[in-house]
């Protein structure tokens, strides 16, 4: 009897745990959709039943077209958790060892050392995709580059430079890692990648609208969404991040990489995703045990990935287990930010599919939500500022301010918002003075934030040529972070000029 009583306080708890969360979220995003923070989709399911979804916004916003249940988004870094399961899916057939050399059966892999575990856990030390492709955009800046152009870039990337660490020493993201699992996964299964997930992952967990994009021309699919960023805040204007020149080697020159990126898919196919994990479907549950479990680094300890996670294979996975264990990934692309998290004690699911970038106080405040933790949504104070300062002038901007930020409540001020905001009026050569007040706030607000003085110094440099408060800006960014090289430099510079 004490057995049962003890069981059914048990379930009792979970139930309680489970039952929280779903009206948190909800709160939560809808207010912050009545604040142009979000647009998309966000679905919430408990024992692999909906209990809440809803689209906000729209698929096109210039032709006011609507989410629906069959618009497609791109998952951005979710799409690895999908490569992880190919990879786990080839080692439970007998077909790999996890554990042995990447270059077994990638030969042309300069890493003799590196395992494929460590590819899949990020624990490889090899560079990301933007430091290894960088320097080959600006060379051929009209070239759109593919996973066969990862092992040559490699190549070149091993004479010229070290790995950012030794493999197996800790964590440190790698999207290349993942083009490479790809590549294994074609290689052993003599299949091309879209039509191996199509084959033994999507059709299995019966995933109708989704795809690997292997062209440009898909993203004008009738279902496809068009992603957006704020350009700027200060007028709340959205703009198409394909017509930004800034943002092409992400919106073109990277498109042909895959593994890492490149899924499409829709909310309801997630959680069918979600289910056919649970269910069996497409991996041994050994197998998404070790997926589950952190990694261990050289030294026998777990890795440590982003604050408070450990990395498994594939899968973040958050240490404070109080609400549950909690897998998850997200992504994040130039107007896309996706999130796809599931408590595997309380068999709860979430998904957020975005067509437009989100702040990072909302993105941390989902996660919290979803460790049930509860959080109210408050108010980007530094990008109210800048359409006060643009509209109304830095007076008026600044007193506003001051009242407003010691409601805690309802605002949130950050340094991130306000280095936007002098970012964003800084690209309109007429709103220099608006640039200078912003950098010169942020600094009063902010006084012992090294990369704010290091931002401020920049701008007074290149754009005010002032080279006097420059020097001291970078010094006092140098105080502040003693191994600040980037500053040592710059005042080293400054200072050759003067001497000149």
């Amino acid at each position: 009897m004490k057995k049962l009583i003890v069981v059914l306080l048990l379930n009792i708890v979970v139930f309680t745990v489970s039952a929280q969360a779903p009206n948190l979220f909800p709160a939560y995003v809808e207010k912050a959709a009545d604040h142009q923070e979000i647009n998309g989709t966000i679905l919430i399911a408990q024992q692999g039943k909906v209990v809440y979804k809803r689209s906000f916004g729209y698929a096109d916003i210039a032709e006011k077209t609507s989410l629906t249940d069959d618009t497609q988004f791109p998952l951005a870094s979710i799409s690895k958790t999908f490569t992880s399961t190919a990879v786990l899916q080839l080692k439970d057939a007998g077909k790999i060892n996890i554990s042995e050399p990447l270059v077994k059966y990638l030969v042309q892999f300069p890493y003799p050392n590196i395992t494929i575990r460590q590819v899949l856990s990020h624990t490889s030390g090899l560079p990301d995709t933007d430091e290894l492709l960088d320097s080959l955009v600006a060379a051929t800046p009209t070239k759109i580059f593919t996973n066969q152009d990862i092992i040559p870039a490699l190549q070149w990337y091993s004479k010229h430079k070290s790995l950012k660490f030794q493999p197996g020493e800790r964590w440190g993201y790698s999207s290349v890692g993942y083009s490479l699992l790809a590549m294994l996964v074609e290689k052993v299964s003599g299949m091309p990648f879209g039509n191996y997930l199509q084959q033994n992952i999507f059709l299995p967990a019966g995933m109708t609208g989704t795809y690997l994009q292997t062209s440009l021309d898909q993203t004008k699919g009738r279902y496809r969404t068009k992603n957006y960023i704020y350009n700027n805040h200060y007028q709340m204007k959205l703009q198409f991040v394909d017509t930004l020149a800034d943002r092409r080697e992400w919106t073109y020159n990277q498109t042909g990489t895959y593994g890492g990126n490149n899924i499409v898919a829709t909310a309801t196919d997630l959680l069918k995703y979600d289910e056919a994990l649970y269910n069996g479907k497409l991996l041994k549950p050994a197998t998404l045990q070790e997926a589950f479990t952190p990694v261990k680094l050289n030294n026998g300890q777990d890795n440590h990935a982003i604050a408070g996670t450990s990395m498994g294979l594939g899968w973040f996975i958050f240490t404070d287990t109080t609400a549950g264990k909690i897998v998850w990934h997200s992504g994040s692309n130039p107007g896309v930010t996706t999130l796809f998290a599931r408590n595997i004690t309380t068999h709860e699911t979430y998904v957020v599919l975005l067509n437009l970038a989100l702040s990072n106080p909302v993105y941390f405040d989902l996660f919290s939500l979803i460790k049930h933790q509860p959080v109210t949504y408050k108010q980007p104070l530094g990008f109210i500022y800048a359409r006060e300062l643009f509209k109304d002038g830095p007076d008026y901007a600044v007193a506003h301010l001051q009242s407003l930020k010691a409601d805690t409540t309802n605002y949130i001020l950050t340094k991130a918002d306000m280095d936007r905001a002098a970012l964003e009026f800084s690209r309109d050569r007429k709103l220099q003075d608006q640039t200078l007040e912003t950098h010169r706030v942020n600094l009063l607000l902010f006084p012992n934030d090294w990369q704010v003085w290091d931002n401020y110094a920049a701008f007074m440099l290149n754009r005010m040529h002032n080279n006097d408060a420059a020097l001291m800006l970078y010094k006092g960014s140098l105080r502040l972070s003693p191994l600040n090289e980037a500053a040592k430099k710059m005042i080293e510079q400054i200072g050759l000029s003067y001497r000149k």
